[in-house]
């Protein structure tokens, strides 16, 4: 994955995410998928990031 062309419509602050875009605050994957793990979320908190790898 070319991490140095990145999707600049999907920001992300996570550097721990093998799918980060190298040096500034972006995904560099073309699409991400958004769940929750609550099942009546409530909060910003209660939805996840189901696109996450760990580096």
């Amino acid at each position: 994955m070319d991490k140095t062309n990145y999707n600049h419509s999907i920001k992300c602050s996570v550097n721990q995410c093998t799918n980060h875009a190298e040096g500034d605050s972006y995904c560099a994957l073309s699409q991400i998928s958004v769940g929750t793990h609550e099942s009546e979320p409530t909060e910003v908190k209660c939805t996840d990031c189901e696109s996450f790898k760990v580096k």
